[in-house]
């Protein structure tokens, strides 16, 4: 049943692999003292310690982890009830594929490993955990729940305010199929469809226009006048068979119009009852929201090219999230460029280091890491080939000024002029002679000088032919 407040004593179990870790995070991020893997027989003298320590909120885990010592389980709870501190169960499950799936994909080692692998393992957990599961207060399975929506189910049961479950009420369409976490699924294609409206069709169910088309027929209205009531009547009992969690599905043919109004009506309608329906669009509240939103945006519409004028990273939305889009960006501190491709909005970012910003927010590793590679090389390309380009320009000066002054010493020889000239002087430009290809450091060496009064000795010369 639902609770008027969160409970300041629980204890998280279940499955290995089901999100035990994850929930120990939000527990703290609720203001929990939590402890993992606490032997079960030493939940009483913690419990005692951790309220004379200050800490009315507590939350342990024990699991098959224990090994031998989880056998106390059910006897340390019993205890607990009779001292008059019943704890709340909190019990987590998934499907045996998914929690298979999930130990691939870590490579952990199951707790109660054997040598016939994973699944007789699993099998050999959930026999144990068996009387415990009886026993839980909620009942979370991960199955086809994301980080986001297990943190979500756990703040609606544990936050602040009243505890109840969370109805997670999305749209979808059913030629892209039926949502796999759907507990309720709504065919809501009977309605009249504002796709064969011309001026309707670009727009979405979020649109005043569409709204108003869908929830003024009689028959949507009617659908509401039933749907509430029933809803009304089955979330408690859904919550009475400790389900912490329920998804609501409404379908109509392309996902676009009928499913999105009425998935966005029914959580705008309070239900008589302390569950949290929560809509289908997302929060964009919190930071690591958004940085999920552009990560969604980006891997359903982005790109990312280079060409001769830089670099370009360009993001089409679906319909109706354009506006949406451009202000998260400019929240996350991006200045989009925009325009209008093919009757689709495309937002664009053309400086590279907005575009590696932008790829670290989404969280495209592989992505940043391929762009920050390909832009460091053609960086140092670039500034190979402006050094090679600057040295050859100076190489080109140096070998036209030797020439131009070789040709002032001949010039001022065969006139005479040259013997009228300093010793340090004729000393400079028979150097010069003698060596056409030498630089000014080179000759100054000669001449055992400095390369300035090399440049001045020469100068002289080149303006004495000049006169």
């Amino acid at each position: 049943m639902t609770t008027k407040g969160p409970p300041d004593f629980v204890v998280v179990t279940g499955l290995s692999g089901s999100g035990k870790s994850q929930a120990v995070k939000v527990f703290e991020d609720l203001d929990y003292y939590t402890l993992d893997n606490l032997p079960p027989a030493l939940m009483k003298t913690t419990l005692e310690v951790c309220r004379r320590g200050g800490h009315p909120r507590v939350a342990f885990v024990i699991d098959a982890r224990s090994g031998a010592l989880f056998a106390e389980a059910s006897a340390a709870l019993d205890e607990l009830a009779a001292a008059g501190d019943r704890p709340h169960i909190l019990f987590f499950d998934a499907s045996d594929d998914v929690l298979l799936r999930r130990y691939s994909e870590t490579r952990h080692r199951h707790p109660l490993e054997s040598a016939g692998g994973v699944q007789p393992s699993i099998d050999e957990e959930r026999r144990v955990l068996g009387a415990l599961r009886a026993r839980a207060d909620k009942v979370i399975d991960t199955t086809h729940l994301t980080v986001k929506d297990l943190r979500d189910t756990l703040h609606s049961l544990y936050g602040a305010g009243t505890a109840g479950m969370l109805v997670h009420v999305t749209s979808f369409g059913y030629k892209n199929g039926v949502p796999p976490g759907a507990d309720l699924v709504f065919d809501v294609r009977f309605m009249e469809n504002p796709f064969y409206i011309p001026k309707l069709r670009p727009k979405t169910g979020r649109d005043p226009e569409v709204r108003e088309f869908v929830l003024g027929h009689p028959a949507t209205q009617e659908f509401l006048t039933h749907l509430m009531p029933l809803l009304r009547f089955v979330l408690p009992r859904y919550e009475d068979e400790k389900k912490a969690r329920l998804g609501m599905a409404f379908g109509c043919t392309g996902g676009w119009h009928r499913s999105v109004v009425i998935a966005d009506e029914v959580p705008a309608r309070r239900v008589a009852h302390a569950a949290e329906l929560v809509g289908g669009r997302a929060s964009l509240r919190r930071e690591c929201c958004r940085r999920t939103y552009l990560r969604g945006l980006f891997l359903a519409g982005g790109s990312v090219s280079a060409g001769p004028s830089g670099y370009l990273l360009e993001v089409r939305p679906p319909r109706g999230e354009a506006t949406r889009a451009r202000a998260v960006l400019k929240r996350e501190g991006f200045v989009p460029r925009s325009r209008v491709r093919r009757g689709r909005p495309v937002l664009m970012l053309r400086d590279g280091d907005a575009i590696a910003s932008f790829l670290r927010h989404a969280g495209a590793g592989e992505t940043l890491l391929r762009f920050e590679t390909r832009r460091v090389s053609r960086e140092m390309r670039g500034r190979t080939n402006a050094s090679v380009n600057a040295d050859a320009a100076n190489l080109a000066r140096a070998v036209a000024a030797a020439r131009d002054q070789i040709e002032a010493v001949r010039a001022l020889a065969r006139s005479g002029r040259l013997a009228r000239l300093p010793v340090e002087v004729r000393a400079a430009a028979s150097a010069r002679l003698r060596a056409p290809a030498a630089t000014l450091a080179e000759l100054a060496a000669r001449l055992d000088t400095t390369k300035w009064v090399v440049r001045q000795r020469l100068r002289r010369v080149m303006d004495e032919a000049a006169r």
